[in-house]
C-alpha cells in the first residue's frame, strides 16, 4: 500500500510518502497554490515511474518477454513507457494469461 501523509501547518506543509526517508517541506502561506505544491511533490511521482521501469526491465529479462502490457489505474500516469511496453486494460489480463498457455506464440511486434 502506498501512503501520502500531509501535515499542513501555519508556516509549512510536510509531505511524507511511503518509501521516502524524509518528508518534503514546503513553505506555506497565501502564495502556496495546489500547482506549487504539486511541483514540489512531483519528484516522488517521478521516482515511482523509475521503479516501474526497473521492474518492467527485470520482468522482460526474467521471462524473455517480447513485450509487457502495463495495466492498472496508475499506468496512465506514466508518460513515457519503458521500451517494449504497451499500456493495457485490466479486463484483458486474465484472457491474456490463458492465451499464453493455450495458443501458439505469435510474431513479436
Amino acid at each position: 500500500m502506498k501512503i501520502l501523509v500531509l501535515d499542513i501547518g501555519g508556516s509549512q506543509v510536510k509531505a511524507w510518502a511511503t518509501g521516502r526517508r524524509r518528508p518534503a517541506v514546503i513553505p506555506s502561506g497565501p502564495e502556496l497554490t495546489p500547482r506549487r505544491m504539486m511541483a514540489v511533490l512531483r519528484p516522488a511521482i517521478a521516482g515511482w515511474s523509475r521503479h516501474v521501469a526497473k521492474i518492467v526491465r527485470q520482468l522482460q529479462y526474467a521471462v524473455q518477454a517480447d513485450y509487457v502490457v502495463l495495466g492498472g489505474g496508475k499506468a496512465k500516469l506514466i508518460r513515457h513507457l519503458p521500451p517494449k511496453t504497451v499500456r493495457g486494460d485490466n479486463s484483458k489480463a486474465f484472457l491474456g494469461g490463458v492465451r499464453l498457455w493455450t495458443q501458439p506464440p505469435r510474431q513479436s511486434r
